[in-house]
């Protein structure tokens, strides 16, 4: 995913980081409980923020869009 965006404007990355040489996951499956304390610990360490939007899917992304003032499904 850095790959993908890395000429794309965008301040973070939060995603599940694979070993690209042994294909292991190297911060854990940024899903469910997991990716909302990703999110929450960049939100507390760069805000606060005024505003904030969550994009994600049922029910895996729940705990995450929890966290946001605007929720978006898809």
């Amino acid at each position: 995913m850095h790959e993908l965006l890395k000429d794309l404007p965008h301040d973070a990355v939060i995603c599940t980081t694979v070993d690209i040489a042994t294909g292991a996951m190297t911060s854990g499956n940024c899903v469910r409980r997991h990716k909302a304390e990703m999110v929450a610990e960049y939100m507390a360490s760069h805000g606060p923020f005024g505003n904030s939007w969550g994009y994600g899917n049922l029910p895996h992304d729940l705990p995450m869009l929890e966290l946001m003032k605007n929720r978006i499904v898809i």
